[in-house]
């Protein structure tokens, strides 16, 4: 019976990693510069977001990053630099090429927890 009850936690936990890795609604705004996959896509005009929670700051290869992200080089994406870059994305990194914001707290707490599946 103990053996049951742990497959189907395990199965339960299993089906939640599947489900928190499909884009929410609000990943929609990124996904218009963004991809989701690795390396460099010739058809977005943004760097890969494929593992950026957890990664240096400006470090994908083959993107050209603003002089403004490229200062912050030595830090690494987290929930509050992802949250506050993606609050304002200017005021953070003076001249990103980032145009978007995204205002709501709660739109960025579900983008950057489906970045955090990305790996």
């Amino acid at each position: 019976m103990r053996s049951l009850i742990l497959i189907l936690a395990v199965m339960a936990l299993l089906g939640s990693v599947v489900w928190s890795a499909e884009a929410p609604a609000s990943f929609t705004v990124c996904g218009e510069c963004h991809a989701a996959v690795p390396g460099v896509a010739k058809d977005k005009t943004g760097p890969s977001l494929h593992g950026v929670y957890g990664r240096k700051v400006a470090s994908l290869p083959g993107y050209e990053y603003s002089g403004g992200l490229k200062k912050l080089s030595e830090s690494s994406w987290n929930e509050m630099l992802l949250d506050r870059f993606m609050s304002m994305p200017s005021a953070m990194a003076p001249g990103t090429k980032m145009p978007v914001h995204i205002t709501e707290q709660t739109k960025r707490l579900e983008i950057i927890r489906y970045l955090k599946t990305l790996k």
